[in-house]
């Protein structure tokens, strides 16, 4: 798992680190938990020591389609319920995890336990794109488009890790 604050020239943004994440995730999956985005959220939980949790929240404000809340014991991946991109919003928000960045923890810090409101939400992630985070976000991009990507080769045959360890191989 990738290290760092995940600013440009950061461990956390690279395509090296991208692909460590994936194998990394990779490696601790069974083959039925490869082949889902639900089994991969279970496998990195377990992976990182640390409960891991989707909620389907339809209060996130205008624009907001999916967020990571770092909270003290726990993490949570927060999408709308109709999300027509769900699983690449999943994706997406499980590649800042994995990759290190910071997922909403100054903002916990700040706010203690409870839930914030979706005003609260909108300015710390208006904040945070205002501070420099395209790189984080293009590496958190590039995590889910690979991600799934691998999801669906598990799918279409009997030994999903066999079949990325293959496809890796000859890229």
């Amino acid at each position: 798992m990738a290290r760092g604050r995940g600013r440009r020239g950061a461990p956390g943004c690279s395509p090296k680190d991208v692909d460590a994440a994936l194998n990394g995730l990779l490696a601790v999956s069974s083959a039925e938990e490869a082949r889902t985005l639900t089994g991969l959220v279970a496998a990195a939980a377990r992976m990182r020591g640390r409960p891991l949790s989707i909620e389907f929240d339809d209060d996130l404000p205008a624009g907001v389609f999916g967020w990571w809340l770092a909270k003290a014991g726990d993490d949570v991946i927060m999408v709308p319920s109709g999300l027509p991109s769900q699983g690449h919003t999943i994706a997406h928000e499980l590649g800042h995890v994995l990759l290190g960045h910071r997922g909403g923890t100054e903002l916990t810090e700040l706010l203690g336990p409870g839930r914030p409101s979706a005003e609260v939400v909108e300015f710390m992630l208006c904040r945070e794109s205002d501070q420099g985070a395209v790189a984080e976000e293009a590496a958190a991009e590039m995590f889910a488009r690979r991600l799934l990507s691998r999801v669906r080769q598990t799918q279409r045959v009997a030994d999903p890790r066999s079949a990325i360890l293959l496809s890796d191989f000859l890229r």
